[in-house]
């Protein structure tokens, strides 16, 4: 066989099903979208499947950090200010 010449002891099928979902959810693929590839009923069993390693977890977090807070501080206090001033002007 060929797991035999390779020297693979404990390899089974279902492993590539497993390999296939962590893939995908670690390249950002939706569960839904996963559940549906794989074939299965609900989103339960995909969430068993598809597994996160620390590097794709992190960039989840990555995300945030691109995100210009002080731009959207200025767009808040520039919304604020105008609320103010209508509803010191009466026409609020």
């Amino acid at each position: 066989m060929a797991r035999e010449k390779a020297g693979i002891d404990d390899f089974r099928f279902h492993n590539l099903r497993l390999t296939f979902a962590t893939r995908l959810a670690q390249r950002g693929v939706d569960l839904y979208t996963i559940s549906k590839l794989l074939g299965h009923v609900n989103i339960t069993m995909t969430r068993r499947y598809a597994h996160h390693c620390p590097e794709s977890l992190r960039a989840g977090i990555a995300i945030l950090e691109k995100v210009d807070y002080n731009e959207r501080k200025q767009k808040c206090f520039k919304h604020m200010k105008a609320l103010i001033l209508l509803d010191n002007s009466g026409n609020l």
